[in-house]
Formats: structure tokens, C-alpha cells, sequence
């Protein structure tokens, strides 16, 4: 409670600003538009604070990557102009954001607190659910969900009673969110409680890509605490144990969903991914930049693979691209070509809501990665604020670092 209590007494303009990035790329879909209203509002809150930090370097990034951006549509004539303009819009909201900043450990500390709104959030509307699942009721967002006064959420779903939800769209995102959190607990060497809390709560999620990434974080908690007592590995070991039975659990419950032809999400996740090889290879240079589903189903080629994996049944109940495009991992490469998506992923990979290290690096790219290939959000701007960061910001062991240089080149100065 008084780290709860903490948390929210530290809540600043930058905090609230991070929240609203979450939840305009992440969040429930309240309306229509809200992912422009909510630019409009973010865009409001910092052009007063950052615009007049801009110099000639931020101008000549924006610059360049507007640029590239404009060539893809002067070669693809298909480039739907309104996809081009909000994707703008996305980078240059994430730029400004990130210049709120002059280190990159400031902004670890902000996401952390914003992490654990969520976690607390999320967790007291699972265990009001619990005790009262009555008080819940549909809440007619076009998505299965059951609220409680629009204020907390869960996800119902064939074959389970109720999946963790929180504020985010879907359970696939709040597990994204929580097994960052529990990252950055293990990481800064939380309370064994409030790890514990979060992977109770993330189990809630019955996310196969949940559980997955869930054992990287394991792992990760293995090697740090490796020297510790015995008493941590014991601990490691029930927590270890645990998973292993509730991910046995999940695993068979969609094995039997699939099989009673009631569970299409595998056969989407599949759809996309032989969608996804064949916009690359259409277009490996620059891309088909963002497209919608219309732009999709205006190819012969992705009606025919739908109809190849997903039943006539479904697809006439259902439409083709139900859902739209998933995979966000392949999604860089259609949207923006393969050399500019290596780019993208190799500046993502050097981010610096991390320090450099080199285990904390590649788990904390990989928790990220193994939900992309589920969750289309890599065109947000919450996904664009982890490259830019590696253009825009410097960690404290590169301050260090640097610092270190330069009084080494000092010393011999004359």
C-alpha cells in the first residue's frame, strides 16, 4: 500500500503524458477516432513544454525520416494518404515526448510508475470481478468485455471464465505491460512479494505469449539472483513449478478449442504470418507503408491464403481480415521495406529505457519482440518512443562512459 501510495504521489506531467501515449497505442477502443483525439490531446501537452528544445539535429532526424517516409509514397502510389499523415503525426509525438528527457534512467523511472498504475488497476478490477461477478456487465465495446462502471474491465472468452484485461485492449497487451513491470522488479531488485503479485496477475491473463515470456523473466531472475541463498532458487523453483502447470492447462484448453473448430486466433496468427512474407516479398525496398484492411483485401492474394486457412463458415460469419493485422514484427518490414525495418528493430535493440547490459538488453527486446508477433502495435507511438530513444537520449553508464573519455583526453591536454 505505501508503495502504491508513493507511486501516485510521484505522478508527474511527464508520467501522465507516458500514461497517455499507453493508452492512445495500447488501450481499450472507447470510440471511434480516439487514437487521433488523444494525439491531438498529448500533441497539446507537449509542444509548450519541448518544441522550443528542437535544434538543428532534432530537425534533421524528423527530416530524414519524413523524407523517407514521402519517397514510399512517391513510389507506391497505393499508400493511403490519411495511414502516411497519422503515422507523422505518431513520430512526431513520440520525438517531442522523448526530449521531456535528458537520461535515459529518468524515463525507466517514469514507465515503471506507469507500469504499476496499470499492474494496480488491473489487479483490483480482477479480484472485484472475483468476489462479485455479478456487479460486471457487458460493456458493448465490440470486443467480449465486462465492466464495472467503465472503470475496470475483464475479457470473457470461450473456454475461460474470465481473462485479466485491465485498461489495455486486450489481455495479450496487459501481459506485455506486467512482464515489463516484473523485468524492471527483478531488474531493481523489488520486494519477493511484488514479484510474486505480478506473475499471479499475469497468469490471470491466460496468454500463451504471456506464459512464454514469463519464463524469460524467470530466467533472467534465475542468473541474478544465482548467488543468493537457497531459499531464492526454492523460491524460483514453486514459482517455476507453477507456470509449468498453468501453462499445461492453457495449452490444452486451446488444443481443445481448436479442435471443436471454436478457437480461430492460431489460424489468424498463422493467416498473418504467410500474409505478412508475401507483402514483404512484394515490396521488399520500401514497403507498402501503413495500410488498413481494405488495402489488404484489395489483393488477390490474401483472400486466396484466408480461404486456404480459415474456413468458408468463418470467413461468411466473419468477413476476410477479420480482426485486421496482427503480426507487428512483420508488420515493420511490409510497412516500411527491410533495410529501414533492420534499422528500426537494430535502434530498438540499443534503446535506452534499458542500460547496457548486455542479459537486460536482449531479455527486454525479446519480451517486447514475442508480443509483436501477436499484437499489431509497432506502428504506435509508444513502440516508436524505443528507437528514437537510442537517437535521442544517452543511459547513465553512457554518460559515465563518455565522461570517462573525456577526462582521459583531458589529462593529456596541455
Amino acid at each position: 500500500m505505501d508503495g502504491a501510495l508513493r507511486i501516485l504521489k510521484n505522478f508527474n506531467y511527464r508520467t501522465l503524458t507516458l500514461m497517455l501515449i499507453i493508452i492512445q497505442s495500447c488501450g481499450i477502443r472507447f470510440f471511434d477516432g480516439q487514437g487521433s483525439f488523444l494525439a491531438i490531446i498529448i500533441l497539446a501537452l507537449l509542444i509548450p513544454k519541448t518544441f522550443y528544445k528542437l535544434k538543428g539535429k532534432d530537425f534533421l532526424i524528423l527530416l530524414s525520416i519524413f523524407s523517407f517516409l514521402l519517397i514510399g509514397k512517391f513510389f507506391n502510389s497505393q499508400i493511403q494518404v490519411s495511414m502516411l499523415t497519422y503515422q507523422l503525426l505518431l513520430i512526431f509525438e513520440s520525438y517531442l515526448f522523448l526530449k521531456l528527457y535528458k537520461k535515459g534512467n529518468e524515463m525507466m523511472d517514469d514507465l515503471y510508475k506507469c507500469l504499476s498504475i496499470i499492474f494496480i488497476h488491473a489487479a483490483a478490477g480482477f479480484i472485484l470481478y472475483t468476489l462479485a461477478p455479478n456487479l460486471f456487465y457487458p460493456a458493448g465495446l465490440g470486443m467480449p468485455y465486462k465492466t464495472l462502471a467503465f472503470i475496470f474491465f475483464v475479457t470473457q472468452q470461450t473456454g475461460f471464465s474470465a481473462r485479466s484485461t485491465g485498461i489495455l485492449w486486450e489481455p495479450g497487451l496487459l501481459q506485455l505491460m506486467l512482464n515489463l513491470l516484473l523485468f524492471y522488479a527483478i531488474k531493481n531488485r523489488k520486494s519477493r512479494l511484488l514479484m510474486i503479485s505480478i506473475v499471479a496477475l499475469i497468469l490471470t491473463t491466460f496468454s500463451t505469449a504471456g506464459f512464454i515470456i514469463l519464463a524469460l523473466n524467470f530466467t533472467f531472475f534465475f542468473i541474478e539472483t544465482v548467488k543468493e541463498k537457497n531459499a531464492t532458487r526454492i523460491l524460483f523453483l514453486l514459482m517455476l513449478i507453477t507456470l509449468m502447470a498453468s501453462t499445461v492447462v492453457v495449452v490444452q484448453n486451446n488444443i481443445e478449442d481448436k479442435f471443436n473448430g471454436q478457437n480461430t486466433s492460431g489460424l489468424i496468427r498463422y493467416r498473418d504470418f504467410v500474409i505478412g512474407v508475401k507483402l514483404i516479398k512484394e515490396n521488399p525496398i520500401l514497403g507498402h507503408g501503413l495500410f488498413d484492411s481494405s488495402y489488404l483485401t484489395s489483393k488477390s492474394y490474401v483472400n486466396f491464403i484466408e480461404t486456404q486457412i480459415l474456413s468458408t463458415t468463418y470467413l461468411d460469419q466473419s468477413g476476410f481480415m477479420t480482426g485486421g493485422f496482427t503480426n507487428g514484427l512483420l508488420g515493420v518490414f511490409a510497412w516500411y521495406g527491410i533495410p529501414m525495418g533492420l534499422l528500426i528493430f537494430y535502434l530498438f535493440y540499443k534503446n535506452n529505457f534499458v542500460n547496457n547490459n548486455t542479459l537486460e538488453r536482449i531479455i527486454f527486446f525479446l519480451i517486447l519482440c514475442l508480443t509483436f508477433i501477436s499484437e499489431p502495435i509497432t506502428y504506435t507511438a509508444f513502440f516508436l518512443l524505443f528507437p528514437l530513444s537510442s537517437l535521442l537520449l544517452n543511459n547513465e553508464k553512457q554518460l559515465h562512459s563518455k565522461l570517462k573519455q573525456r577526462n582521459f583526453n583531458e589529462s593529456f591536454t596541455i
